[in-house]
């Protein structure tokens, strides 16, 4: 992660590169990035070579292109058709093989030693050549796996490459107007960070787009958060003195959690005395953080955050404006894929 910065999105995608650039800044303002490895664009490309998937690959997105291009979403037969085409890149990309003992496997394995994370559980997140950006975030377009033990990393990267062609996936890049064969998936693998409470920081009210910093938070990790699982706390705040002007005190009911087995993650009940309590602290609301953030961009910011032990992770942050809802993908998909 120390070695990407914003100019290395073709190679990490956006949400990688996003990482490092921000990974200074965090550290500056009493915070941190949890730490990190990126498994490549070009990782992903010798993937297809090593094992003679090259030309499958590129038929089948072809073939989705060109069914998108030429018949309406709305057709019964054209979904059904996105619907198989989808299954059959998934398919090509789960009978690949990435092992442990021989090359990219091998390498992927060696980097996880060199960086320390093979004793730790680990977080693998997809990130795509224009996912984070101004012009898209592809939130939630792919899967995020959690406590993945590194023992079966590699499964779980192919399954992280294998979501970007979900068919929620196909069908935002062409609301986007991007061609489906110039997806080049990354990965992030990261070492998992135990949040106690979560959350996210919006440098703009993401409603009224007025000019205060909102946070939503919730105990547990972030999927509960940012899935609407929980009924958060919403805090407002004062962009320039950090005063909180307003909070408004969910009723925290669920908590996702590290799953007892060790491995992904489950849903909690919250204990009843602090249901309705404010679950974050005025120490815990880092506006410095957020401010840098947006000012570095020179863009309102979406950003996701975990506490633990008072320590803040800044888990990822990209531009609010183009924050993509789960009801769109509903719409897309008819809530059935």
């Amino acid at each position: 992660m120390e070695d990407v910065d914003a100019d290395s999105v073709e190679l990490v995608g956006g949400k990688g590169a996003n990482l490092g650039e921000i990974a200074y800044i965090v550290k500056y303002h009493g915070a941190q990035v949890p730490q990190a490895l990126m498994v490549t664009t070009f990782a992903f490309q010798r993937f297809l070579e090593e094992n003679h998937m090259l030309e499958a690959y590129a038929q089948i997105t072809g073939a989705i292109d060109t069914i998108i291009m030429t018949k309406t979403i709305s057709n019964e037969d054209h979904h059904r058709q996105i619907v198989e085409l989808s299954e059959q890149i998934r398919n090509l990309i789960f009978q690949g093989n990435l092992d442990v003992a021989t090359g990219l496997g091998l390498e992927i394995m060696e980097a996880v030693d060199s960086h320390g994370l093979q004793n730790t559980y680990l977080s693998v997140r997809s990130s795509g050549l224009q996912e984070d950006t101004e012009e898209a975030t592809f939130a939630g377009a792919a899967e995020t796996y959690l406590y993945v033990n590194p023992t079966e990393l590699l499964d779980w990267i192919k399954k992280v490459w294998m979501s970007f062609w979900l068919v929620r996936g196909i069908l935002y890049r062409n609301s986007r107007i991007i061609p489906q064969g110039l997806i080049k998936p990354a990965v992030i693998v990261q070492k998992m960070f135990d949040s106690q409470v979560s959350g996210v920081m919006f440098t703009t009210d993401p409603v009224s787009g007025r000019d205060v910093i909102v946070i939503e938070a919730g105990y547990g990790l972030g999927d509960g958060v940012v899935s609407g699982l929980v009924d958060v706390d919403r805090y407002y705040v004062n962009k320039f003195d950090g005063s909180v002007i307003n909070i408004h005190i969910g009723k925290k009911a669920f908590k996702v959690m590290q799953h007892p087995s060790g491995k992904g993650t489950s849903i909690e009940s919250v204990d009843n005395d602090l249901r309705d309590v404010p679950c974050l602290n005025e120490e815990d609301i880092k506006v410095k953080i957020a401010m840098a953030l947006e000012e570095h961009y020179a863009l309102s910011q979406d950003i996701e955050f975990g506490i633990a032990d008072g320590k803040v992770s800044i888990l990822q942050t990209r531009p609010i404006t183009t924050r993509v809802s789960n009801e769109q993908f509903h719409l897309f998909t008819d809530g059935r894929i």
